[in-house]
Order: structure tokens, then C-alpha cells, then sequence
């Protein structure tokens, strides 16, 4: 299973998960700023089948359920590391 963390988690996110899983971020694969429509399709062309965000307006602004990735937003209210880490460790990832 290939995981993509969203740009605006912190990287060292990364470390908490199994490390049986493949974790990647947006910074590791170089696409920094790359917007979300085009993030998704890159995501899907390397085989990426879970993308993590705290993104709280992309649902608004793509049509998810179009996409063979499953979403997964944290729905933190910021993206500090100690704010979003409780979210991803109560997860069975």
C-alpha cells in the first residue's frame, strides 16, 4: 500500500506509520506546489492508494468519488505535528 502525505503535514509525520507501509510526502516525491487537481492524477499515475490531508476545502473543490485513491482527512484545525499526530496514531495505518 502506497500512502502520499499532502504538503501542508509535517514530513516527520511519516515516521509514526507502520514501517511495513510505504510512505511517501509530497516534498519526498518533488511536487511541492503542484495543485490539487493535478497532485491527485500524479498521485494515481504512481500507484499511490491512500492520500492524507488536513486539507479542509478539497472535497469542495474536486470531485473525489471519481478518483481510485481514498481520502483521508484528518480535520485538524491546524497542522502543527502535536495537532495531527493523535489523529494518524488512533488510525490502524
Amino acid at each position: 500500500m502506497k500512502i502520499l502525505l499532502d504538503e501542508q503535514l509535517p514530513v516527520k509525520l511519516k515516521h509514526r506509520f507502520n514501517p511495513e507501509l510505504d510512505v511517501s510526502t509530497v516534498k519526498d516525491e518533488q511536487w511541492l506546489g503542484v495543485k490539487n487537481g493535478v497532485l491527485i492524477q500524479l498521485a494515481l499515475n504512481n500507484e499511490f492508494s491512500v492520500f492524507i490531508t488536513n486539507d479542509h476545502n478539497l472535497a469542495h473543490q474536486q470531485f473525489l468519488s471519481q478518483f481510485k485513491l481514498l481520502f483521508i482527512n484528518i480535520n485538524q484545525p491546524s497542522n502543527r505535528y502535536e495537532d495531527v499526530l493523535p489523529s494518524v496514531c488512533q488510525r490502524t495505518l
